[in-house]
Protein backbone atom coordinates (compact mmCIF):
# COMPACT_ATOMS: atom_id res chain seq x y z
CA UNK A 1 0.00 0.00 0.00
CA UNK A 2 1.36 3.22 -1.30
CA UNK A 3 1.31 5.93 1.70
CA UNK A 4 1.47 8.60 -0.78
CA UNK A 5 -2.05 7.60 -1.91
CA UNK A 6 -3.43 7.26 1.11
CA UNK A 7 -2.74 10.43 2.24
CA UNK A 8 -4.05 11.53 -0.66
CA UNK A 9 -7.57 9.66 -0.40
CA UNK A 10 -7.57 11.47 2.87
CA UNK A 11 -6.97 15.03 1.81
CA UNK A 12 -10.00 14.40 -0.65
CA UNK A 13 -12.13 13.17 1.69
CA UNK A 14 -11.76 16.53 4.13
CA UNK A 15 -11.90 18.72 1.06
CA UNK A 16 -14.09 17.09 -0.88
CA UNK A 17 -12.72 18.28 -3.93
CA UNK A 18 -9.70 16.70 -6.19
CA UNK A 19 -8.58 20.83 -7.24
CA UNK A 20 -8.71 21.56 -3.39
CA UNK A 21 -6.28 18.36 -2.85
CA UNK A 22 -4.23 19.39 -5.50
CA UNK A 23 -3.77 22.93 -3.96
CA UNK A 24 -3.30 21.65 -0.56
CA UNK A 25 -0.80 18.91 -1.17
CA UNK A 26 0.80 21.35 -4.15
CA UNK A 27 0.45 18.80 -6.90
CA UNK A 28 -1.06 18.96 -10.51
CA UNK A 29 -5.03 17.55 -10.57
CA UNK A 30 -3.56 15.38 -13.10
CA UNK A 31 -1.27 13.88 -10.41
CA UNK A 32 -4.10 13.98 -7.68
CA UNK A 33 -6.17 11.61 -10.19
CA UNK A 34 -3.41 9.40 -10.98
CA UNK A 35 -3.07 8.20 -7.28
CA UNK A 36 -6.73 8.09 -6.58
CA UNK A 37 -6.70 5.43 -9.40
CA UNK A 38 -4.04 3.15 -8.50
CA UNK A 39 -5.42 2.98 -4.82
CA UNK A 40 -8.53 2.11 -6.53
CA UNK A 41 -7.04 -0.31 -8.92
CA UNK A 42 -4.84 -1.90 -5.49
CA UNK A 43 -8.02 -2.03 -3.49
CA UNK A 44 -10.06 -3.58 -6.57
CA UNK A 45 -13.18 -0.94 -5.67
CA UNK A 46 -14.12 2.34 -5.99
CA UNK A 47 -13.59 4.81 -3.44
CA UNK A 48 -15.16 8.48 -4.97
CA UNK A 49 -18.07 9.35 -6.98
CA UNK A 50 -17.79 11.63 -9.28
CA UNK A 51 -20.93 13.31 -10.35
CA UNK A 52 -21.03 15.66 -13.94
CA UNK A 53 -21.49 19.34 -13.09
CA UNK A 54 -20.92 18.65 -9.42
CA UNK A 55 -17.79 20.37 -8.11
CA UNK A 56 -17.38 18.32 -4.69
CA UNK A 57 -16.94 14.24 -4.87
CA UNK A 58 -18.59 12.03 -2.82
CA UNK A 59 -17.86 8.94 -1.02
CA UNK A 60 -18.76 5.40 -2.45
CA UNK A 61 -20.00 3.07 0.73
CA UNK A 62 -17.00 1.21 0.14
CA UNK A 63 -14.72 5.25 0.48
CA UNK A 64 -17.04 5.36 3.81
CA UNK A 65 -15.94 2.52 4.94
CA UNK A 66 -12.35 2.37 4.10
CA UNK A 67 -11.61 6.05 5.66
CA UNK A 68 -11.03 4.56 9.48
CA UNK A 69 -8.55 1.60 7.84
CA UNK A 70 -6.70 4.34 5.80
CA UNK A 71 -6.38 6.69 8.85
CA UNK A 72 -5.12 3.61 11.05
CA UNK A 73 -2.39 2.72 8.36
CA UNK A 74 -0.86 6.12 7.82
CA UNK A 75 -0.64 6.40 11.61
CA UNK A 76 0.97 2.90 11.87
CA UNK A 77 3.36 3.82 8.80
CA UNK A 78 4.06 7.16 10.93
CA UNK A 79 4.97 5.29 13.93
CA UNK A 80 7.06 2.90 12.22
CA UNK A 81 9.39 5.53 10.54
CA UNK A 82 9.68 7.42 14.24
CA UNK A 83 10.23 3.81 15.82
CA UNK A 84 12.94 3.36 12.71
CA UNK A 85 14.59 6.38 13.34
CA UNK A 86 14.93 6.43 17.09
CA UNK A 87 18.49 6.56 18.78
CA UNK A 88 18.66 3.39 20.58
CA UNK A 89 22.26 4.25 21.69
CA UNK A 90 22.43 4.22 25.82
CA UNK A 91 23.45 7.56 27.41
CA UNK A 92 25.23 7.93 30.63
CA UNK A 93 26.12 10.99 32.48
CA UNK A 94 30.07 11.44 33.96
CA UNK A 95 31.15 13.49 36.42
CA UNK A 96 35.14 13.48 36.09
CA UNK A 97 38.14 15.90 38.12
CA UNK A 98 39.28 18.30 35.98
CA UNK A 99 43.04 16.73 35.25
CA UNK A 100 42.00 13.02 34.42
CA UNK A 101 39.14 14.86 31.76
CA UNK A 102 42.27 16.58 30.50
CA UNK A 103 45.12 14.56 30.68
CA UNK A 104 44.14 10.90 31.36
CA UNK A 105 40.85 10.04 29.43
CA UNK A 106 40.48 11.41 26.05
CA UNK A 107 41.88 8.72 24.44
CA UNK A 108 38.42 6.41 26.42
CA UNK A 109 35.93 9.56 25.05
CA UNK A 110 36.73 9.37 21.43
CA UNK A 111 37.03 5.73 21.50
CA UNK A 112 32.84 6.45 23.00
CA UNK A 113 31.67 8.68 20.84
CA UNK A 114 32.68 6.49 17.74
CA UNK A 115 29.50 6.84 15.55
CA UNK A 116 29.23 2.57 15.71
CA UNK A 117 29.62 3.00 19.55
CA UNK A 118 26.02 2.10 21.63
CA UNK A 119 26.90 4.88 24.19
CA UNK A 120 26.33 8.41 24.65
CA UNK A 121 28.47 9.97 27.15
CA UNK A 122 27.94 13.29 28.85
CA UNK A 123 31.17 14.65 30.93
CA UNK A 124 31.36 17.39 33.00
CA UNK A 125 33.83 18.18 34.82
CA UNK A 126 33.85 19.10 38.70
CA UNK A 127 35.29 18.85 42.37
CA UNK A 128 35.63 15.65 43.41
CA UNK A 129 32.99 16.38 46.31
CA UNK A 130 30.66 17.55 44.19
CA UNK A 131 30.94 14.81 41.93
CA UNK A 132 30.63 12.15 45.10
CA UNK A 133 27.52 14.54 45.45
CA UNK A 134 25.72 14.48 42.40
CA UNK A 135 26.02 10.97 41.63
CA UNK A 136 24.58 10.26 45.59
CA UNK A 137 21.53 12.68 44.25
CA UNK A 138 21.42 10.50 40.71
CA UNK A 139 22.47 13.73 38.98
CA UNK A 140 24.94 11.65 37.38
CA UNK A 141 25.57 7.77 36.69
CA UNK A 142 29.41 7.73 37.50
CA UNK A 143 31.92 9.71 38.97
CA UNK A 144 36.12 9.94 38.52
CA UNK A 145 37.88 11.77 41.45
CA UNK A 146 40.79 12.10 43.35
CA UNK A 147 39.79 12.72 46.75
CA UNK A 148 37.04 10.05 47.96
CA UNK A 149 34.66 11.28 50.58
CA UNK A 150 32.75 8.78 53.23
CA UNK A 151 29.28 8.47 51.94
CA UNK A 152 26.83 5.72 52.71
CA UNK A 153 24.48 5.73 49.64
CA UNK A 154 27.67 6.00 46.78
CA UNK A 155 30.58 2.58 46.39
CA UNK A 156 33.67 4.53 45.92
CA UNK A 157 36.80 1.95 44.66
CA UNK A 158 40.14 2.65 43.41
CA UNK A 159 40.80 2.47 39.91
CA UNK A 160 44.42 3.15 39.29
CA UNK A 161 47.38 5.51 40.40
CA UNK A 162 50.53 7.39 39.23
CA UNK A 163 53.63 8.54 40.18
CA UNK A 164 54.44 12.52 40.66
CA UNK A 165 57.28 13.74 38.72
CA UNK A 166 58.73 17.41 38.35
CA UNK A 167 58.29 19.33 34.54
CA UNK A 168 60.42 22.09 34.42
CA UNK A 169 62.52 23.89 30.84
CA UNK A 170 65.73 21.82 29.95
CA UNK A 171 67.43 25.15 30.15
CA UNK A 172 66.70 24.80 33.76
CA UNK A 173 69.55 22.17 33.60
CA UNK A 174 67.53 20.02 36.20
CA UNK A 175 69.11 15.99 36.71
CA UNK A 176 67.05 13.00 35.84
CA UNK A 177 66.49 12.22 39.31
CA UNK A 178 65.99 15.52 42.08
CA UNK A 179 65.53 15.93 45.69
CA UNK A 180 63.00 18.33 46.88
CA UNK A 181 65.84 20.13 48.84
CA UNK A 182 67.46 20.62 45.17
CA UNK A 183 64.35 22.90 43.97
CA UNK A 184 63.83 26.56 44.33
CA UNK A 185 60.65 27.04 46.00
CA UNK A 186 60.21 30.66 44.85
CA UNK A 187 59.98 29.79 41.24
CA UNK A 188 57.30 26.84 42.00
CA UNK A 189 53.75 26.95 40.26
CA UNK A 190 51.74 25.25 43.04
CA UNK A 191 49.16 22.71 42.04
CA UNK A 192 47.16 21.18 44.84
CA UNK A 193 46.54 17.25 44.54
CA UNK A 194 45.00 16.48 48.18
CA UNK A 195 45.54 16.34 51.32
CA UNK A 196 48.75 13.74 51.54
CA UNK A 197 50.12 15.47 48.60
CA UNK A 198 49.84 18.62 50.91
CA UNK A 199 51.76 17.22 54.08
CA UNK A 200 54.33 16.13 51.71
CA UNK A 201 54.59 19.27 50.37
CA UNK A 202 54.95 20.90 53.71
CA UNK A 203 57.31 18.86 55.02
CA UNK A 204 59.90 20.03 52.27
CA UNK A 205 58.69 23.08 51.76
CA UNK A 206 57.33 25.26 55.26
CA UNK A 207 53.95 27.09 53.29
CA UNK A 208 54.27 29.88 56.17
CA UNK A 209 57.82 30.93 54.91
CA UNK A 210 56.80 31.27 50.94
CA UNK A 211 54.68 32.98 49.05
CA UNK A 212 54.17 30.67 45.52
CA UNK A 213 51.66 31.23 42.76
CA UNK A 214 49.05 28.37 42.60
CA UNK A 215 46.68 27.06 40.01
CA UNK A 216 43.87 24.83 40.15
CA UNK A 217 43.43 23.02 36.47
CA UNK A 218 45.94 21.56 34.16
CA UNK A 219 44.92 23.61 31.08
CA UNK A 220 45.71 27.03 33.27
CA UNK A 221 49.12 25.82 34.59
CA UNK A 222 49.91 24.76 30.57
CA UNK A 223 48.83 27.76 29.20
CA UNK A 224 51.11 29.96 31.81
CA UNK A 225 54.14 27.53 32.00
CA UNK A 226 56.80 30.07 29.88
CA UNK A 227 59.30 31.06 32.20
CA UNK A 228 62.97 28.97 32.04
CA UNK A 229 63.01 29.30 35.95
CA UNK A 230 59.52 27.55 36.43
CA UNK A 231 58.94 24.05 38.01
CA UNK A 232 56.00 22.16 39.04
CA UNK A 233 55.21 18.92 40.40
CA UNK A 234 52.35 17.07 38.75
CA UNK A 235 51.27 13.16 37.95
CA UNK A 236 53.01 11.69 35.13
CA UNK A 237 50.11 11.99 32.89
CA UNK A 238 49.88 15.67 32.94
CA UNK A 239 53.40 15.82 32.37
CA UNK A 240 53.18 13.70 29.18
CA UNK A 241 50.09 16.14 27.99
CA UNK A 242 52.80 19.67 28.87
CA UNK A 243 55.51 17.27 26.91
CA UNK A 244 53.47 17.27 23.71
CA UNK A 245 52.91 20.78 23.68
CA UNK A 246 55.98 22.38 24.87
CA UNK A 247 59.72 21.52 25.28
CA UNK A 248 60.33 20.20 28.92
CA UNK A 249 62.28 17.81 30.99
CA UNK A 250 60.61 15.51 33.52
CA UNK A 251 62.58 14.75 36.43
CA UNK A 252 61.85 12.33 39.16
CA UNK A 253 61.60 12.65 43.06
CA UNK A 254 64.39 10.99 45.08
CA UNK A 255 62.00 11.17 47.71
CA UNK A 256 58.53 11.00 46.49
CA UNK A 257 55.61 12.26 46.84
CA UNK A 258 52.45 9.75 47.31
CA UNK A 259 51.36 8.52 44.07
CA UNK A 260 47.96 9.86 43.15
CA UNK A 261 45.14 7.74 43.21
CA UNK A 262 41.86 7.80 40.82
CA UNK A 263 38.90 6.57 42.39
CA UNK A 264 35.59 5.45 40.83
CA UNK A 265 32.27 6.49 42.07
CA UNK A 266 28.63 4.80 41.61
CA UNK A 267 25.64 4.57 43.51
CA UNK A 268 24.61 2.16 45.87
CA UNK A 269 21.57 1.61 44.41
CA UNK A 270 21.59 3.37 40.75
CA UNK A 271 18.49 3.61 38.92
CA UNK A 272 17.35 0.34 36.63
CA UNK A 273 17.07 2.77 33.79
CA UNK A 274 20.97 3.43 33.76
CA UNK A 275 22.07 0.18 35.21
CA UNK A 276 22.81 -1.00 31.29
CA UNK A 277 24.99 2.35 30.61
CA UNK A 278 27.02 1.88 33.62
CA UNK A 279 27.83 -1.65 32.60
CA UNK A 280 29.12 -0.93 29.27
CA UNK A 281 31.29 2.15 30.41
CA UNK A 282 32.79 0.66 33.05
CA UNK A 283 33.36 -2.80 31.13
CA UNK A 284 35.39 0.03 28.44
CA UNK A 285 36.89 2.21 31.84
CA UNK A 286 38.22 -0.94 32.54
CA UNK A 287 39.62 -2.14 29.32
CA UNK A 288 41.23 1.11 28.72
CA UNK A 289 43.06 1.16 31.72
CA UNK A 290 44.75 -1.75 31.14
CA UNK A 291 45.58 -0.67 27.50
CA UNK A 292 49.20 0.07 26.21
CA UNK A 293 47.88 3.49 25.42
CA UNK A 294 47.19 4.04 29.16
CA UNK A 295 50.51 2.47 30.44
CA UNK A 296 52.30 4.79 28.39
CA UNK A 297 50.29 7.75 29.57
CA UNK A 298 51.22 6.82 33.57
CA UNK A 299 54.62 4.63 33.40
Amino acid sequence: MNLENLKTFLTIVETKSLSKTANVLYLSQSTISHRLKQLEKELETKLIQRNRGEREVTLTLEGEDFVELAKKWVLLWEETTRWKEKDFRLKIKIGCSDSLNTCVFPPLYKLLMKNNSLLTIKVRSHWSTVIIKLVENYELDFGLVLMPVNNNNVIIEPLFDERFVVVSFKEKGLQDTVHPKDLDPKNEIYFYHGPEYKIWHNYWWDPATINRSTVDTASLLLSIFDSPNYWAIVPMSMARLFKENIDIKISELSKPAPNRICYKVKHRMPKKTALPSIEIFEEKLHEYIESNTMKKLIE
